[in-house]
């Protein structure tokens, strides 16, 4: 399953694969503040991380 979310992460693909796979790539999007860019719900790829509460919380949390 890494291999796989390794092979994809970049690719912005957000369906078709194992949940943890998806899981991971939203870790990923969901620390992007630490870079200056707000996670968009669109580009996330479950609905727990889609979630407003939790996409506030995480961007907060990278700024850190």
């Amino acid at each position: 399953l890494l291999q796989a979310a390794c092979r994809g992460h970049s690719d912005g693909h957000r369906a078709g694969h194992d949940v943890t796979v998806l899981t991971c790539w939203d870790a990923d999007r969901l620390d992007l503040g630490r870079v200056g860019i707000r996670p968009l719900p669109e580009r996330l790829c479950t609905a727990a991380a889609r979630e407003p509460v939790v996409l506030e919380w995480a961007y907060r949390r990278s700024l850190a």
